[in-house]
């Protein structure tokens, strides 16, 4: 689970940066930022999901 998680935080991150830059090109609003902010938001809640599955 810990190989998981860690690949999830690479994701991530990766993610991030690629929707800062594409809010920059094209607009927060554009539809490529906000496809990117929604699978942001998956992979954060997958994440946050395996840590508490991590503590129990």
């Amino acid at each position: 689970m810990k190989n998981k998680l860690s690949q999830l935080e690479k994701e991530i991150e990766i993610l991030r940066e690629k929707m800062v830059e594409q809010a920059t090109e094209k607009g927060r609003l554009s539809d490529e930022s906000i496809e990117a902010s929604q699978e942001l938001d998956r992979l954060i809640n997958e994440h946050i999901e395996l840590q508490q599955k991590m503590q129990k």
